[in-house]
C-alpha cells in the first residue's frame, strides 16, 4: 500500500541533489559509508571524521515520500513516539541508499525541505523526529544529538542540517500535540480496543484520524480469550477527548475489506471495559479498485 519511492543515482565523490514532489535535500560529498560501526570505529586518522569505510562510486538513492497522514498511514509509519505519544505530521520520508543490493548509510544531509500535502494544524514546535528501520517497534525519536528545530518557510519545513547518526531513516519534522482536555469527560478513561465483528478476518490493520490534526494512529493486535480480532490503541495517543474516523484494511488470500466509521473516544455508546471502552467495527468485503479508491478519499 505504501507509495512508491523515487529513484535517483549519484556518485558519492560529488554528492547530489534528490528531488521528489514536495521534498528535497542534499547529500554531500564523501558521505556515503558501509553500514555498521561507530563513528569512533570508522576514523582511521584521528581526525575525528569517518573515512575507513567511505562508499566511492555510483550509488542509488530511494526516497518514498509521506506527505500526509494518510500515506504515512500506507507505509506504516504512525505518528506516535516510541513510548506512545500522539504528534501532527509536517511531511514525513523513507530513505535508503544502495550500493548495488548491498545497504550502505549515509552521514548526514543538508538542506532539508519537506512540503505537506496539506497544513498541519499548527506551525508552531517543528522539530526533527527519526525512526531507527532496524527496530523491532516502530516509533519517532527525537535524534539522539537532541532537538532539532524545523523553519516554516512559506508552507514548507527546512532543516539546514539532518543528522542521521548512521542509521537508514524516516525522518520528519512534527509538532507535539497535546489535545485539549474534553469539556465533559467520559468515565472509565483508558485503552481504547477496537474489535472486528464475526467473520472479518483476524489480519487487519486499524488505524484512528483524529479530528483536526494531520495524525494517524495505529492500534496494534491485542489477545483475548475469546479470540475475536481485537486491537487496542496506544493510551497516550488516544485519550477519551479526541474525535475522528477509525479506518480498518485487510488484504488476505486475495480478498479485500475495509470500514470506515466515524466515533468520539469518550462515546457512551461505546462499551466499557476493563480499563477502557471497545468499539465493534464490521469491515465489508471489497475488490481492490473499490479499496484503492475508499484510501484515496480518506
Amino acid at each position: 500500500m505504501a507509495p512508491e519511492p523515487i529513484k535517483v543515482e549519484i556518485d558519492t565523490k560529488q554528492g547530489g541533489i534528490i528531488r521528489g514532489k514536495g521534498t528535497t535535500f542534499t547529500i554531500p560529498p564523501d558521505a556515503v559509508f558501509e553500514r555498521g560501526g561507530s563513528p569512533a570505529d570508522l576514523d582511521t586518522d584521528g581526525d575525528g571524521r569517518p573515512d575507513s569505510r567511505r562508499v566511492n562510486g555510483i550509488v542509488t538513492v530511494e526516497l518514498r515520500e509521506l506527505l500526509s497522514a494518510e500515506s504515512m498511514m500506507e507505509a506504516g509509519r504512525p505518528t506516535v513516539t516510541s513510548a506512545g505519544d500522539l504528534l501532527e505530521t509536517g511531511g514525513a520520508f523513507d530513505l535508503k541508499i544502495l550500493e548495488r543490493d548491498q545497504e550502505v548509510q549515509v552521514m548526514n544531509l543538508l538542506d532539508l525541505r519537506i512540503t505537506p500535502d496539506r497544513d498541519p494544524s499548527s506551525a508552531d514546535g517543528m522539530e526533527l523526529w527519526l525512526y531507527d528501520a532496524r527496530s523491532d517497534r516502530f516509533g519517532w525519536d527525537l535524534p539522539s544529538s537532541g532537538s532539532v528545530a524545523a523553519k516554516l518557510d512559506d508552507r514548507s519545513f527546512t532543516i539546514p542540517i539532518v543528522p542521521t547518526a548512521f542509521i537508514n531513516l524516516g525522518g520528519c519534522n512534527i509538532d507535539t500535540y497535546p489535545p485539549k482536555p474534553p469539556p465533559n469527560r467520559v468515565a472509565p478513561t483508558g485503552p481504547i480496543h477496537v474489535q472486528l465483528a464475526a467473520g472479518a478476518p483476524g489480519d487487519a490493520a486499524v488505524f484512528f484520524f483524529p479530528d483536526g490534526l494531520s495524525s494517524v494512529i495505529r492500534l496494534d493486535r491485542e489477545v483475548t480469550r475469546s479470540g475475536a480480532p481485537t486491537f487496542v490503541g496506544p493510551a497516550p495517543a488516544m485519550p477519551s477527548g479526541l474525535r475522528g474516523k477509525l479506518v480498518v484494511v485487510s488484504v488476505a488470500s486475495g480478498r479485500y475489506f475495509f470500514a470506515q466509521r466515524t466515533i468520539a473516544l469518550d462515546s457512551p455508546d461505546a462499551a466499557p471495559s476493563t480499563g477502557g471502552r471497545t468499539f465493534v467495527v464490521s469491515p465489508t468485503e471489497v475488490t481492490a479498485d473499490a479499496l484503492r479508491a475508499q484510501l484515496r478519499s480518506l
